[in-house]
């Protein structure tokens, strides 16, 4: 798109007639969205073409030219669109939790190989649910193309005009319109009426650490969802079986009006209860820890508490990571990756007291490990006392791993919260 051109063609005035046509209080954003780099109700032909369509501007360079009402979108669109030197290209979604950072590549969509503009891009959901701050950052750009920050609501459009492409043809032009959208992945009243976009039931699997449960999720939109499930917490719904902490992300695309199944890793809390049984549906609910959304009636863990846990097992997780990666574990009694990391994730889980306070069962000790351990020997036969020395030190080994695994999480726990802060809920996406 050739700026020039537009503005030979009289683009511009065309836009500034049609934003004059609106109603008054159409395009009047509300106080709350902070700083307005919007175009105003009655922009003149000059004001649309400087902010839209910037001269002077490095290729590449990115210029947030305005925060657009749905209304005045639309009009833009259809000026746009009919001039034959414009093209709409299907752009790239994005759906991702709050406050994760993810990179928008215009290159790509476009169809360039390293041309274009990247643009990370990381959206923060308000407390309210409704406004959404997006913090753009463009990659590779010249040093003094800082950070934006705008401030606005879902389903507001924030323009950025103007930018030059790193193509053969210098003239051509990108406008992006960046619309953020809330969507409750985990809500518990996603149950297939109202407005819900999906339809959640959780499936037990019968097992204590690793592949506790499945996601039963059905897309009732006639888009496809790429989403990006972020760490939560799933509680029996009766109180008599075992809760999860399920700290790490999953992604998933489900096609429209289709139905995925989705497997889910996770801790068991409670070593005093059972597991939901395999294939049961229901006994499970999604606790999304996030103090802005309403609980299922039937979890039982304070937002407080179910912040602390995933943060908690979250560093148990990541400890026993950095220990298989930096090869403290070549002496497990274990040599198995998968087996090593359940082992030491479920009972350090079940040694921590953070954990035991909310679960209400004693921290777990070496001889608790020890019953477990001749419990499932003893259904072998009694071990000769050659065998039995043997055992004793491979569980004084792996007691040793698990106090160190409980060292390591809490120093990376130190590392990544800050002094005298909360832990945050997971904020919806």
């Amino acid at each position: 798109m050739n700026s020039n051109a537009l503005r030979d063609l009289g683009l511009d005035t065309r836009l500034a007639g049609q934003f004059a046509k609106l109603p008054a209080n159409a395009v009047n954003l509300p106080p709350q969205t902070g700083t307005n780099l919007g175009l105003g109700p009655t922009p003149s032909a000059s004001t649309i073409g400087q902010q839209i369509f910037p001269s002077g501007d490095e290729t590449g360079n990115i210029k947030p030219s305005g925060l657009l009402t749905s209304q005045q979108t639309q009009i833009l669109f259809d000026a746009v669109l009919a001039e034959k030197g414009s093209k709409v290209i299907s752009p790239p979604r994005l759906r991702l939790p709050s406050d994760q950072k993810a990179t928008i590549d215009v290159g790509a969509a476009l169809g360039f190989r390293d041309q274009g503009v990247k643009l990370d891009v990381t959206p923060t959901v308000g407390a309210d649910g409704t406004t959404i701050r997006l913090n753009l950052v463009p990659e590779g750009q010249s040093q003094s193309q800082a950070a934006t920050n705008v401030n606005l609501f879902a389903g507001q459009t924030m323009v950025v005009g103007g930018i030059r492409l790193r193509t053969p043809d210098p003239n051509r032009n990108l406008i992006l319109f960046i619309t953020p959208q809330t969507v409750d992945v985990l809500s518990h009243s996603s149950g297939g009426t109202g407005p819900d976009k999906i339809k959640i039931e959780t499936i037990g699997t019968g097992e204590t650490i690793g592949h506790a449960a499945d996601l039963k999720i059905q897309n009732l939109t006639d888009e496809p969802l790429d989403m990006i499930i972020p760490p939560f917490i799933l509680e029996s719904n009766d109180a008599k079986n075992q809760d999860y902490v399920c700290p790490r992300e999953k992604s998933v695309t489900i096609a429209s009006r289709q139905t995925e199944t989705v497997p889910v890793d996770g801790v068991c809390i409670n070593r005093d209860k059972p597991p939901v049984a395999k294939g049961a549906a229901g006994g499970l609910v999604v606790n999304t820890v996030d103090a802005n959304v309403a609980q299922h009636s039937d979890c039982h863990i304070p937002a407080k508490a179910a912040g602390d846990l995933l943060r908690v097992c979250g560093s148990i997780y990541d400890a026993v990571d950095q220990l298989q990666k930096d090869g403290t574990l070549k002496d497990f009694p274990y040599k198995d990756n998968q087996q090593q990391k359940d082992i030491l994730v479920q009972w350090s889980t079940w040694s921590n007291p953070q954990v035991c306070d909310v679960s209400k069962a004693p921290p777990a000790t070496k001889d608790d490990l020890k019953k477990v351990v001749y419990k499932q020997i003893d259904k072998k036969g009694t071990p000769s006392s050659d065998t039995k020395d043997k055992i004793d030190k491979g569980i004084d080994m792996i007691f040793e791993k698990i106090e160190l695994t409980t060292a390591k999480a809490k120093d990376l726990e130190k590392q990544e919260q800050p002094a005298n802060q909360s832990p945050s809920p997971v904020p919806r996406t």
